[in-house]
């Protein structure tokens, strides 16, 4: 399932060594289970409320000792920022922003990278296989809304495309009858015009999609190595190849039929499968996948010219009228040097070759 910053043990950890809190302590608080900025919202008291400093004790005391002045202050501050954080997410959850970028916490995102990195062992993760950040927001905002929306493989650019991206420009807009500055939409795309390009694109994707956690590497990269195959294979006579355009709307045809399939979203099931990896190798065999991949005809093959030229004249009997483009119609003269005995006849072939005089003369 996404986890936000309230639900992510990383984020977590990381706001607990941020404002000063010892590790015994934070032992003390996950020993208890109490390892998320959600649960801490609710452990001293509930959220609007001002916790007692015994309730802030009780919850980071080891031992019989008690606990010195400046943890209960780091603790009280986790549990002040925790409240912050989660009154925050349930306002923005009543007023369902839909087009809201829904990010993954940096730290959340840091330690699910070493983990994919440690689990996919083999696969370079570098270069034109690096994910930009922004790719894992979109899946994030995939699992988060729990439905399936197309995500072309042009929206996945790579690290160190999205770095050298200028920063978005502000602009106004209205929410709630109210005038707002926003930052604009960036327009980050990269080209899926060749089948290299889209090969990268879409093993990108795959790769973003696994580290959310909405479906296996290995199934929905199998599902792509299974489009791009098509482009490998030899045409049958009178059809053209399997184009890259082809493979793009049977992906697109792929992510629809997902969208009717999974009525019930595309989280983690009760048995903690997810719904999407069944599905991958279903959709091979679907005819409205199938139909984008199918040869296209092509053109007509090439007529061989086999039609015999007509014989030119090696004698001027008519004078040729002028043509009104730029070249004129030429005709084949008789030669000054013609023998007497062959006066009269034609030197040359059907085919425009000279024919040999001696062979064609009495003494040859």
């Amino acid at each position: 399932m996404a986890q936000t910053l309230v639900e992510s043990k990383a984020v977590f950890l990381e706001r607990a060594k941020r404002v000063g809190l010892p590790q015994e302590a934070v032992d003390r608080l996950v020993a208890q289970t109490i390892d998320t900025m959600a649960k801490l919202a609710f452990a001293p008291c509930q959220p609007g409320e001002t916790p007692t400093e015994e309730s802030l004790a009780a919850l980071i005391k080891v031992g019989g000792a008690a606990p010195w002045l400046g943890c209960i202050a780091a603790v009280r501050h986790l549990v002040f920022e925790a409240q912050t954080l989660l009154v925050s997410q349930t306002k923005a959850l009543v007023e369902n922003k839909e087009n809201e970028v829904k990010e993954l916490a940096p730290a959340e995102r840091r330690e699910r990278i070493r983990a994919q990195a440690r689990k996919l062992t083999g696969i370079t993760m570098s270069g034109q296989t690096e994910c930009s950040y922004a790719s894992y927001d979109l899946c994030m905002k995939l699992l988060t809304d729990n439905c399936i929306s197309y995500l072309s493989p042009a929206k996945f650019i790579t690290r160190e495309a999205e770095l050298r991206s200028e920063k978005p420009r502000k602009e106004l807009d209205v929410q709630a009858s109210t005038l707002v500055v926003r930052d604009r939409d960036p327009d980050q795309s990269c080209d899926t015009s060749t089948a290299l390009s889209l090969h990268h694109a879409m093993h990108r994707r795959s790769l973003a999609l696994d580290l959310i956690g909405v479906t296996d590497y290995f199934r929905v990269q199998g599902f792509v190595d299974f489009l791009l195959g098509h482009l490998h294979q030899e045409p049958i006579a009178g059809s053209r190849a399997t184009s890259v355009q082809q493979i793009l709307h049977a992906d697109r045809a792929a992510w629809m039929c997902l969208a009717e399939l999974t009525p019930d979203g595309i989280r983690r099931d009760a048995a903690g499968a997810l719904p999407l990896d069944s599905l991958w190798a279903r959709l091979q065999t679907d005819p409205k996948v199938i139909f984008h991949l199918l040869p296209r005809e092509g053109g007509a093959p090439k007529r061989e010219n086999n039609e015999i030229k007509p014989e030119l004249t090696d004698t001027p009997t008519k004078k040729q009228r002028k043509g009104t483009g730029k070249g004129k119609t030429k005709t084949l003269r008789e030669p000054s040097n013609l023998p007497e005995e062959l006066k009269g006849l034609s030197s040359w072939t059907k085919t425009g070759k000279r024919r040999c005089w001696g062979f064609n003369m009495a003494s040859g």
